[in-house]
Formats: structure tokens, C-alpha cells, sequence
């Protein structure tokens, strides 16, 4: 059965057949915008010959402006063949001519596939095209619908764009033998919300109008979690010989239909040169947690991790043995190499579904596909999980990757039987750096040496940048790392310990010349001590934001300048000391002399993922009092 979107396309065919758009009046609702949208979406479900199918039609309109908004000439949309095949495509300008408008079609695109840095090869295609003749006043129409082969697999739909909707429309069209709801997430907005019938066939919409653009926020969680959406949801469908059959509506059924991608994994004996591998490691393992290391350790050093999808290969991982011979693999890969040696090894481990933390979804929530990204391993010791995730490649044993941090991830144990467990937030003092500056003042520049000592996350962080780039290049971001106090500050002799070694502290020294800094005023030396002053940059502009601060990582960072005190001189004035402690943020900045030196300890603790948008006021106080903190100087007068 197919319905017909077209007739219910209200707005969008008056628009075009009786064009009456004014765009001074548009630009005095919406005075910032470029263009502005109308956005139109049926999700038609049905069940035919026993099968449940579903097909998504869109008639999306941008009307431009100003000559801003040319940009939107150039346009794809995005198709998974094997998923979401495009089984239809139109696009036009209606270009103004007078009192009404010529229409322009698009008669040519091409059909690529998806390829970023990222990616070895991605089976997301999109077609790209250009809109002819865009002007100011021109609407822009593009008509596009899917076949959605697995029906399970729905994508949400927005309410708020990147520029302003005029219309924004949402309708699911289904028939008596299929019961759908919707699952809203994101920031609250008024939505209009109607169900009608006719015959067999009833329609669930949802409708907003006049909506303000989306905007986004530096250090913002991801936009699912506050942008207005929904997600379709099939909660049962009706075949002859089965009857009702539940559909994704509870996390036994997910689990249900993601273990359908894991019934025929690593079924085969494993490759000769693996045993061997797996019996070598064992042998070295004198405890369980040694093992378990071992085999994660080598995995990580062996496989290069490759991030592709190959229609069903974006669900199904591959088997170990290939992944084993040709040393490469994503993250489903990963999972089932490790997996199968720890198999081999008699040690339990488990592959795991889970989303990361670009996703606001509890399985709970959205039992759906949708509500995870990524795969990792568990294994189970000393009465709690260990979660293993070896695309993070220089990540030390016990740490979880930092994006999936405070995460649900779906453990399948058996083919009936499964765990849902919360991957930990790692403690800000497993995540540590420790600064140690000393100085001494040098005719009108500072000379001195840095020491660094990097933990946990701070340590992968910045390991992981600096294993992936040649050396030269290697030595340029240290320098830029280490770099304090002006844009005259010299870097030199760069040294580094256990880089690349994940469980010992990175350490990283060297030799520091700062020209022009430290200030001598009629033989009295003003110096600020705050070389590092990164902190006056976390600030947050609260104008109109929505979306809270995210943080990668808890993490605590200690920092200490130790100035020589030039003969001759004394302390004339020490700043005061500031502190501040609280829940989720605390630091403190004291001076103290210590025999011939003027030391400055500053330490931040910032112990949340996330700051809210209550947390924004007393956060911005504080980094206010830092701010200030930071322009304190220490006066050396002669004796």
C-alpha cells in the first residue's frame, strides 16, 4: 500500500500554485535570517504479504532572503543503500518573475560515496546537486522519499533547524495493522498535535510554526540533547499467521534484534597462528588481570583501527579470523577479535552495544538502534565489569574510552540473556597534570625549565597527538603545548618519558626563555607568575544559550612556579591567596617564600561532565575571580 503524501501537503502546494510569499514581511518576523524553511515529512507504515514495510517522503522548501543565503544552491541528500534506499527524487527553483515564478528543475546530480579522514570506506552515499538560478526571493523545493528495508531502523525528525521554519509538519500515516507512538526528546516547544482517521488508515501529525533557528554553543553537549525531536516507534504490527508481534518498544526486544547480528559470529575454529598467539600470552600472564591486559594490549598494538561501513557491515562485526589475518578492523572488529582470544584464552568476554556520549538515549528511552554508535568488549573480574575498547589505541588497561563515559552499554551474554550496565566516570584525580616551573630572572628575560607529568586521560590525550604525527611535527605541538606568558616564549630541548608506554605518567621537560615579561621599573621587579593563564578562556557566554558545558573527562591540574629570587632583592608584595571549593569545580592560587624563591601553587579541580545551565552563573563567577587572579604580579624590591 503507498499513500499519498502529496495530498496532504496543505501549505507547500498553495505555496507554489498561488505564490503570495513576501519577504519583507518574512524578514521582519526572522530579521537575522538568511533563509527560512518549510519542512514537510510522512512516515507511511503498513503490512504487506506479512511483511511490515515502511517509506518516508519529504518535501523540504528553503525560501532565500538575501544573497547570504546562496549557499543553499548547493545541496545533497543522504541514502544507505541496503537501509534506506532513495527511491525518488525531484528538486526546483522557483525563481520570481513578476507577479508569479518560473520554474527551474534540476536535471543533473551525481551520486558519490561519503569519504572523510575518518573513514576507510563508508557505505552512506549522498547525491549531490545544485539548484539553478537562486536569487533572493527564490524557493527552494526538493522532493525526495525512502524505502526503509528495515523498518526498525526510523530517524528522528527536528522541529528546529539552522535557520528559522516557517512550517514544520511530522505525520505518520499508518494502517489497523500497525500500532506506532513517538518518543520526544530535547527542549520543550509548543507542537501541535492531531490524529485523524479515514477508513483504514489513520494519521498521527505534528505540526509547529514560526520557530526560531537552532543555535549551537561551543563546548555544548551534542545537539540531540536539546534539540527538539521524535522519534517514530513501532509498537506492534499485525501478520496473518503470527498475529500482533511486538515490535522495538522494550530493551528485550532490542536486544532481541541486535543479537540477530551476532548468531553466526565466530562459529569457526580459530586459526592455527592465533592459538599459538593466545597460548604465548598466557604463558606470560601470571595472574588473570595480567592475561586479560596481555590480549587488549596486543590487540591494540596490532589491529589498525579502520572506521567503515559496508551496508549490513555497519552492523554485523566480522569474523575474528579474518580481522586476525589482515590486522585491520572497526569497532564492532575490535569487539570480536578480543572476544574470541580471551574465548581461546578460557576467559569470559563479551561484546557490547553502546552509544556515545553524542547520544542522549537510554535504552530504556528509545529501545532502538538509534540509541547507540559504537561497540566495545566486557570482561568480568574482582566482582565488577572492565570495559574494553581497543580503537582507542594508546588507552591504558582499566580506563574506559573518555566518549563513552557514564554510558549505558547492552552486554550480550548468551542468546537470551544480557546486561545493561552504566560504564563509570573516571575520578578527576585519575586524570592529572603536574606543571613544575622554576625561573630565574636574566638581565630583561626569563630563563628556566618545565616539567610535566601527565596521567590518565591528560596522559592519552596528549600521547595520541603526538604518536600519529612525524617527529618534526611532534616537536611543533609540544612546543605549542608547553608555550606560556607571550608569543615570545621559546620552547628548546625537548625531552619526553614513557610516551609511549600506557602505564607509566608521560613526562615531558624542557627549557624555557621568555623575552619581555617580567617588568623592571626603576630596579623594582614586577612579575606575574601566571604564566598559564588558560583558564580565563572557560568563560561561559550565556546570551541566549540553551545547552549546557560538557567537559571530556574529570580532571585535576596542578601547576607550580617556582621564581629564584634575585640577589639583592626581597619580597616587597605577595597577591592573596583565593580559594573555592564546590561540588563540581574547586582551585586555589596561593604564594608562599620558600628560602630564596617566590612559589606559586595554582590547582583546578573540574569534577563534572557536564555544567547545566543553573551551574552557569557561580562557574562564571569564579572564572571571573581567576581572571582577576591571574593579572596579580609579585614585586621584588632591593634590599
Amino acid at each position: 500500500m503507498r499513500f499519498s503524501f502529496f495530498a496532504i501537503l496543505g501549505l507547500s502546494a498553495q505555496l507554489l500554485a498561488q505564490p503570495k510569499i513576501n519577504v519583507d514581511e518574512i524578514k521582519l518576523r526572522f530579521p537575522d535570517a538568511s533563509a527560512v524553511s518549510i519542512t514537510d515529512e510522512v512516515l507511511n507504515l503498513d503490512v504487506v504479504n506479512n511483511k511490515l514495510i515502511a517509506t518516508r517522503e519529504h518535501v523540504v522548501q528553503h525560501v532565500i532572503l538575501d544573497d547570504k543565503a546562496l549557499g543553499y544552491a548547493e545541496r545533497s541528500v543522504t541514502y544507505v543503500p541496503g537501509f534506506f534506499e532513495l527511491t525518488s527524487f525531484e528538486a526546483f527553483t522557483y525563481v520570481p518573475n513578476g507577479k508569479s515564478y518560473k520554474k527551474l528543475k534540476v536535471e543533473r546530480w551525481e551520486d558519490k560515496n561519503r569519504i572523510s579522514d575518518m573513514f576507510f570506506f563508508d557505505d552512506v552515499k549522498y547525491r549531490h546537486f545544485v539548484f539553478p538560478g537562486v536569487q533572493k526571493g527564490a524557493i527552494l523545493e526538493l522532493r525526495y522519499s525512502y524505502n526503509h528495508l528495515d523498518p526498525s531502523m526510523q530517524f528522528p525528525f527536528h522541529f528546529q533547524e539552522s535557520n528559522p521554519v516557517l512550517k514544520g509538519n511530522f505525520t505518520i500515516n499508518y494502517s489497523d495493522k500497525i500500532r506506532p507512538s513517538a518518543q520526544f526528546f530535547g527542549d520543550t516547544i509548543p507542537v501541535l498535535h492531531t490524529k485523524t482517521t479515514k477508513g483504514k488508515i489513520t494519521s498521527l501529525k505534528w505540526e509547529v510554526n514560526n520557530v526560531n533557528e537552532w543555535k549551537s554553543f561551543a563546548n555544548a553537549p551534542s545537539h540531540s540533547y536539546n534539540l527538539p525531536h521524535l522519534f517514530p516507534i513501532i509498537k506492534e504490527f499485525k501478520t496473518e499467521p503470527n498475529g500482533w508481534e511486538a515490535g522495538l518498544n522494550s530493551v528485550n526486544q532490542l536486544y532481541k534484534h541486535n543479537y540477530a547480528f551476532l548468531k553466526d559470529l565466530n562459529k569457526d575454529a580459530p586459526d592455527p597462528k592465533l592459538v599459538l598467539l593466545v597460548d604465548s600470552l598466557k604463558k606470560k600472564s601470571t595472574t588473570e588481570v595480567e592475561l586479560v591486559r596481555n590480549i587488549y594490549y596486543w590487540v591494540q598494538n596490532n589491529m589498525k583501527y579502520i572506521a567503515f561501513e559496508d551496508g549490513l557491515g555497519g552492523f554485523v562485526p566480522r569474523q575474528a579470523n579474518d580481522i586476525f589475518r589482515k590486522r585491520y578492523g572497526d569497532c564492532k572488529d575490535m569487539a570480536s577479535i578480543l572476544t574470541f582470544m580471551f574465548k581461546q584464552a578460557n576467559f569470559p568476554a563479551y561484546i557490547c552495544w553502546i552509544g556515545t556520549r553524542d547520544l542522549p538515549y537510554l535504552y530504556s528511552q528509545l529501545p532502538a538502534p538509534n540509541a547507540d554508535n559504537h561497540m566495545i568488549a566486557a570482561v568480568y573480574m574482582n566482582k565488577q565489569w572492565t570495559f574494553l575498547d581497543a580503537t582507542s589505541r594508546f588507552l591504558p588497561f582499566g580506563y574506559p574510552s573518555g566518549f563513552i563515559q557514564g554510558k549505558e552499554a547492552m552486554i550480550s551474554i548468551s542468546p537470551d540473556s544480557f546486561q545493561v550496565v552504566k560504564v563509570p566516570e573516571m575520578n578527576a584525580f585519575q586524570n592529572t597534570s603536574v606543571d613544575s616551573t622554576e625561573i630565574v630572572l636574566v638581565d630583561n628575560k626569563i630563563t628556566g625549565t618545565i616539567a610535566v607529568k601527565l596521567e590518565g586521560y591528560k596522559k592519552y590525550e596528549i600521547s595520541e597527538r603526538l604518536m600519529l604525527v612525524k617527529t618534526n611535527v611532534r616537536e611543533e605541538k609540544v612546543e605549542q603545548m608547553l608555550s606560556r606568558g607571550n608569543n615570545k616564549c621559546r620552547i628548546t630541548n625537548i625531552e619526553f618519558q614513557h610516551l609511549t608506554d600506557r602505564e607509566k605518567p608521560l613526562t615531558i621537560k624542557a627549557k624555557l626563555e621568555l623575552q619581555d615579561y617580567a617588568k623592571n621599573i626603576d630596579g623594582v621587579w614586577y612579575v606575574n607568575l601566571n604564566l598559564d593563564k588558560s583558564f580565563q578562556s572557560f568563560k561561559i557566554d550565556t546570551t541566549n544559550r540553551k545547552s549546557g558545558r560538557e567537559f571530556d573527562y574529570k580532571s585535576i591540574e596542578n601547576a607550580t612556579i617556582s621564581l629564584e629570587i634575585p640577589k639583592g632583592y626581597k619580597i616587597s608584595q605577595l597577591p592573596k591567596d583565593i580559594e573555592y571549593k564546590s561540588e563540581k569545580f574547586s582551585y586555589s592560587i596561593t604564594y608562599k617564600q620558600e628560602k630564596l624563591k617566590v612559589v606559586c601553587r595554582a590547582s583546578f579541580n573540574i569534577n563534572t561532565l557536564l555544567l547545566s545551565k543553573e551551574d552557569f552563573d557561580s562557574w562564571n563567577k569564579q572564572i571571573d575571580k581567576i581572571i582577576r587572579a591571574y593579572k596579580e604580579v609579585v614585586v621584588l624590591d632591593k634590599m
